[in-house]
């Protein structure tokens, strides 16, 4: 369960392992079961580790580009579907608590944000498992995904970005994130970083 930091107005949240529970295990069991080669940290840590996997994180290749790739990347044979579902296998349960938390401070008059290291398949996939009043979307003020903004964190221009459009500085927010190093990043910009586990 997150605790909120209500000392500053503008409240950022990352999806994955804080809105969404998140496994990369098992998107890389499903691609192995598709006769994936090599197993290692490019699917768990895909945004990081370069070429196809954070291009498409950061927009610059659209999903058939990406798919594409990735049956070339991880020498699969699989059909479009096949990888698109191993790749989302990942994705998880929504955290009641963290969406409640998330009201609760909209309902307090705090602006709530969410920024995501995320590309086109997940964002369908978590709009499309979201249950509840209104869409995932509306859950927030604002959203951005990475894919979108073509930068994603630890890069300060992804919190540039969210920065920017509330009309607001660092000093001003606080982030949550299950990422030590995405954490540490926004410190250093000036942000409350709070690590989520």
């Amino acid at each position: 369960m997150i605790k909120a930091d209500r000392s500053r107005p503008l409240q950022i949240f990352d999806l994955g392992g804080v809105i969404i529970d998140v496994d990369a295990r098992k998107t890389l069991e499903a691609f192995e079961k598709l006769g994936m080669m090599h197993i290692d940290a490019t699917v768990s840590n895909s945004h990081a580790v370069g070429g196809i996997f954070s291009d498409y994180c950061e927009g610059r290749v659209s999903t058939e580009e990406f798919i594409s790739g990735v049956r070339t990347t991880c020498r699969l044979s699989a059909s479009d579907t096949q990888i698109a579902d191993a790749w989302n296998a990942m994705l998880g349960s929504y955290r009641q608590d963290s969406i409640d938390l998330v009201r609760s401070l909209r309902a307090e008059g705090f602006r709530v944000a969410l920024l995501s290291n995320i590309n086109d398949l997940h964002v369908v996939e978590c709009r499309r498992r979201f249950n509840g009043p209104g869409s995932l979307d509306s859950l927030f003020d604002a959203t951005f995904y990475s894919h979108e903004i073509h930068a994603a964190k630890p890069r300060a221009e992804a919190w540039q970005s969210v920065l920017e459009h509330f009309g607001m500085s660092a000093d001003e927010a606080v982030f949550y994130d299950d990422s030590q190093i995405n954490v540490e990043a926004s410190q250093r910009m000036g942000m409350i970083g709070v690590l989520v586990k």
